[in-house]
């Protein structure tokens, strides 16, 4: 297992407790993948309508996972809009996130190591625990959805 993803159709108003909920759950899975197959990194991915963001998490230091942002592209919506879609700008954020699956998804060359680093998780659960129950949409939101 090498990768995850969550698929969210858009809505008339962007639910982004659901979103961020969404990608919580994204990388706990890639933080799993990683200990469980002991991964040098996993990729994952976040669709809403029309929108894709693309992630790459890795346990770069003892006990710290980092999730980077790799990319982040609108597909297009009618077939109007192909031609906008197949643009030098897609087609290089494209190819970066294929080149970084490529260089980094695999099995680490260095088992004992990463088995070291790894720590527990959080049970998914405790997480949802954490967060406000209450949700309002005019509250700033850090993430972009």
């Amino acid at each position: 297992i090498l990768g995850h993803g969550e698929v969210k159709t858009a809505g008339p108003t962007c639910n982004k407790a659901a979103l961020c909920m969404d990608l919580a759950r994204i990388a706990c899975f890639s933080k799993e993948a990683i200990d469980l197959h002991l991964l040098e990194s996993s990729i994952s991915f976040q669709i809403h309508g029309f929108a894709i963001i693309f992630f790459l998490t890795r346990l770069d230091h003892d006990g710290l996972y980092i999730m980077y942002e790799i990319g982040h592209l609108e597909f297009p919506s009618s077939l109007a809009q192909l031609a906008v879609f197949t643009k030098l700008k897609n087609l290089n954020i494209l190819l970066l996130v294929c080149h970084v699956f490529w260089k980094f998804c695999k099995k680490s060359d260095i088992p004992s190591i990463m088995q070291q680093r790894h720590r527990t998780s959080v049970k998914l659960i405790d997480l949802i625990d954490l967060t406000d129950p209450t949700k309002d949409r005019n509250r700033n939101c850090l993430v972009r959805f």
